[in-house]
C-alpha cells in the first residue's frame, strides 16, 4: 500500500472514531433554561446549602455562596450543562454539617452484581464502623421538610426565558 493510500486510510478511520465518539454536546430532547436564585433562612443567606430540582424532564442541582446564591446546573452524560430542565419543577433545600463521608467509590459498571455486592458489604461495614464510634452521621441545618421534594411544598414554574430572581425564604 502507498504512503498516500495509508495516510487516507488512517485520516478515515480517525474520522469515523471522532463521529461515533460525538462531538461532545447535550445529546437529550430536555430543553434548559437559566435558573438561579437565593436561598434565605429566617431572613438571613444560606451559604452552602444544596438545591435540587425535579421534575419528568430531569433533575438539576446548585449549592448557595455566601450570599446565599445558586446557579442550578444539569448533568447529562457526566458534564454539567448549566440551567434547569424549562416547566413545573419540585424543589428540596438541605444544609447538613458533620457526619463523615466515606471514600468508598462505587463501582463504574452499574450492571456488575458482584461488583455492587462488594460495594455494599464495604459501605455496611463503614457504618457499622461509624455507628460503634458514636457517629450519629449528619446534622440537619435546615428544617428536615425542606430537604425532601415531597415535604418541601417548593416549586419552580421555568419557562425558556429562564429566572434569575428565585428566592425561598425558609422559616422553622
Amino acid at each position: 500500500m502507498s504512503v498516500l493510500k495509508k495516510f487516507a486510510f488512517a485520516l478515515l478511520l480517525t474520522s469515523l472514531a471522532v463521529v461515533a465518539m460525538g462531538c461532545g454536546g447535550r445529546k437529550s430532547d430536555v430543553k434548559l433554561a437559566k435558573c438561579e436564585g437565593t436561598v434565605n433562612y429566617n431572613g438571613s443567606p444560606v451559604e452552602g446549602a444544596k438545591v435540587t430540582m425535579s421534575s419528568s424532564q430531569g433533575m438539576c442541582t446548585g449549592t448557595t455562596d455566601a450570599s446565599g446564591k445558586f446557579k442550578m446546573e444539569t448533568v447529562e452524560g457526566g458534564r454539567p450543562y448549566p440551567g434547569a430542565p424549562i416547566g413545573t419543577l419540585k424543589v428540596a433545600i438541605s444544609k447538613t454539617e458533620g457526619g463523615d463521608v466515606p471514600s468508598i467509590e462505587p463501582p463504574a459498571d452499574k450492571n456488575d452484581q458482584k461488583a455492587q455486592e462488594e460495594y455494599m458489604a464495604k459501605m455496611l461495614e463503614y457504618q457499622k464502623k461509624k455507628t460503634a464510634e458514636g457517629d450519629k452521621g449528619p446534622k440537619d441545618l435546615l428544617p428536615a421538610k425542606y430537604a425532601n421534594i415531597a415535604t418541601s411544598e417548593l416549586t419552580v414554574e421555568l419557562t425558556k426565558e429562564g429566572k434569575t430572581d428565585i428566592v425561598f425564604d425558609l422559616k422553622d
